[in-house]
C-alpha cells in the first residue's frame, strides 16, 4: 500500500513482476521519500511453522530487493512497533479485528473498497504500516 496527501494505491501480492509493476507505478505518481518493512524474524514467530515464515521472509526480501533497486530508503519495522504506534485500543489480543477496525477508522473512503472483511486483515495491516510510515517521517 501506499499512502501520501492525494494519493492511496493498493496492491494485493500476486508475483514478483506485478509487484515490480506496483513499485513503478508509486514511483510514476512521485518519490517515495520512504518504504517500510515488517520486519518477520522467524525466530520471534515461531507459531508460524516453516512454510508461512519461509513466504514471509521470501517476500519481505523481495520488497527490501525492490527498495534497493529502484534507491529507495526502506526501514524494517516490527510488528510490535507499528502496531504500538497506530493500533487503536481494544478488548483481547485479536491484533487482526483490531487492525481492520483502525484502519477502517483512519481511512472511512475506503472501508468498501478494501478492509470489506476482517479475513482482509493483511490490508489493514498494509494500510497502517504506511501510515506509521508517514507518521515517523513527518508526514502525518
Amino acid at each position: 500500500m501506499a499512502i501520501s496527501r492525494d494519493l492511496i494505491l493498493v496492491h494485493d501480492w500476486k508475483s514478483p513482476e506485478a509487484a515490480r509493476e506496483f513499485f513503478k507505478l508509486v514511483l510514476e505518481h512521485g518519490r517515495i521519500e520512504m518504504a517500510v518493512i515488517e520486519d518477520v524474524d522467524q525466530k520471534r514467530m515461531p507459531h508460524k511453522g516453516r512454510f508461512g515464515a519461509f513466504g514471509l521472509g521470501l517476500s519481505s526480501g523481495f520488497w527490501q530487493m525492490l527498495c534497493v533497486c529502484f534507491g529507495v530508503a526502506y526501514r524494517m519495522v516490527r510488528p510490535g512497533e507499528w502496531q504500538k504506534a497506530v493500533l487503536m485500543p481494544g478488548e483481547g489480543k485479536d491484533s487482526k479485528a483490531r487492525s481492520v477496525a483502525t484502519a477502517r477508522a483512519l481511512y472511512p473512503g475506503l472501508r468498501e473498497h478494501i478492509f470489506l472483511k476482517s479475513r482482509h486483515h493483511n490490508r489493514a495491516d498494509a494500510a497502517l504500516l504506511a501510515h506509521y510510515a508517514a507518521r515517523i517521517s513527518g508526514r502525518k
